[in-house]
């Protein structure tokens, strides 16, 4: 009998209650994960992809081993609960000198209710998943997560050589596009002119006090003549975002991809971390124009007081959460790919007894993806939007079981469903706002997706 196997009879639970298992191990550095998960997207499986800028920290998973989900206002307290379930009945055994517990992945929707769309089929309010498989990497380090399930009838034998297996599942490859799909159709909704009325309307709703700030949205729908390649899009991203977090997220026959700037929170033993991200002008042609474009930026009293919009906000939700919070004095300038924006990090510890979670309830949505103050914000959003946001510019990204973890806001991003994408871009309103330079600016701003998409470079 395996040392593993004695582990395994060893486990004791309560009756009735599940039994989870997840051994750790430390693996060489793998050749290509990308191509992993697009793979097993290809055949039949869930699979996620997560890379932080400089890969300084990736994960990728395959398959599930335990879900929950939740729909509506509880549902983040829903999923929390879920996790201590799941907790309860979950025995780790690492061997890893640097990963001690497994990790989950998933995301919430924009509004509490789950998305109705077509476009956003398989994506419910609230998802977290316990990958069968997962793969992750820090600075350098990789380490293999393999999780199971232990049933009555499980065949203890052969569950123990699954779990020690240190090797990654393999699947069958097909060719990735290497081109981009000439792209057949494409419209966006609001058409231009109703999305800049709406500006104009939105800012006349400001300059009368009914509300400070509202981010408002466009979609871009793109029909190709063939599939969209996921580990292409990935590929490309990597290559042409190497300042933002990739990632992919399946949901049923589709995949939320992207490449978001923005992390909604990450804490790690309880030491939080978050950014205002607000405020963007476009990058320039040369060094000398670029320059002249962040002193812009930089000087601008619109995007200072957007960004300042995002400090307050951000802030007053962390308060009753964090001691310690810490607000940088100034916006600092992150410059992308496309666009440049302002940015401020704000840093705190979380009291103890408030989840992860709690503290996404209590950010998102932030001011920088909804409006300031935020009720107002997501009431008018309700009625003026003329699509559904569903997972986009809300809250993704990953936990271990420990409550560490990183949420981001899946900002620059689309949904690809075999011949269709759909991509998202916002703009900040407020009262010295300009209609047509907004337009522009969510312009810029899909340029990421639709590079990665199509042949536009």
């Amino acid at each position: 009998m395996s040392h593993i196997e004695t582990w395994i009879r060893s486990q004791r639970r309560e009756p009735g209650q599940r039994a989870f298992l997840s051994v750790i191990t430390d693996i060489p550095k793998p050749r290509d994960l990308v191509s992993w998960v697009a793979a097993a997207r290809k055949n039949g499986e869930d699979a996620f992809y997560w890379q932080k800028p400089n890969h300084a920290f990736t994960i990728a998973a395959v398959g599930s081993c335990w879900e929950c989900s939740a729909d509506g206002q509880g549902r983040f307290r829903d999923i929390i609960e879920q996790l201590a379930e799941l907790n309860n009945g979950l025995s780790v055994e690492s061997s890893s000198e640097w990963l001690t517990h497994p990790i989950l992945a998933g995301g919430f929707s924009f509004n509490d209710g789950a998305p109705s769309s077509d476009v956003w089929r398989g994506f419910p309010a609230a998802r977290m998943t316990l990958p069968k498989v997962a793969v992750v990497g820090r600075d350098g380090r990789y380490a293999l997560v393999r999780n199971a399930e232990i049933r009555e009838d499980s065949d203890l034998e052969a569950l123990a050589a699954q779990l020690v297996d240190d090797t990654i599942p393999a699947y069958r490859r097909t060719a990735s596009a290497s081109g981009r799909s000439p792209i057949c159709d494409a419209d966006t909704t609001p058409a231009a002119d109703s999305w800049t009325a709406d500006v104009q309307a939105t800012i006349d709703m400001i300059q009368r006090n009914e509300i400070e700030k509202l981010v408002l949205a466009r979609s871009l729908h793109l029909h190709s003549d063939g599939d969209f390649d996921l580990a292409s899009v990935l590929e490309r991203l990597r290559s042409t975002q190497p300042e933002c977090t990739i990632f992919s997220f399946p949901g049923g026959a589709a995949d939320f991809v992207g490449a978001t700037p923005e992390t909604l929170v990450s804490i790690k033993n309880q030491s939080l971390h978050t950014l205002a991200l607000a405020g963007t002008i476009k990058r320039g042609a040369t060094k000398d124009t670029d320059s002249e474009l962040r002193r812009s930026l930089e000087e601008s009293d619109k995007d200072r007081s957007e960004h300042d919009i995002v400090v307050r906000g951000i802030t007053d939700d962390l308060l009753p959460l964090c001691d310690d919070l810490e607000v940088g004095e100034e916006p600092e300038v992150l410059g992308l790919h496309d666009v440049q924006h302002l940015r401020t990090p704000i840093h705190g510890h979380v009291r103890p007894g408030n989840h992860i979670l709690s503290v996404v309830e209590a950010l998102h949505p932030s001011p920088a993806v909804g409006g300031y103050p935020k009720q107002g914000a997501l009431e008018r959003l309700e009625v003026q939007e003329r699509f559904e946001r569903g997972w986009y510019a809300a809250p993704i990204g990953w936990i271990d079981t420990q409550g560490n973890g990183e949420m981001a806001v899946g900002l620059r991003s689309g949904v690809l469903r075999g011949k269709d994408a759909h991509t998202f871009a916002g703009a900040g309103i407020v009262a010295s706002s300009d209609p047509a330079q907004e337009l522009a600016e969510t312009d810029l701003k899909l340029g990421s997706m639709l590079a990665a998409l199509t042949d536009r470079e």
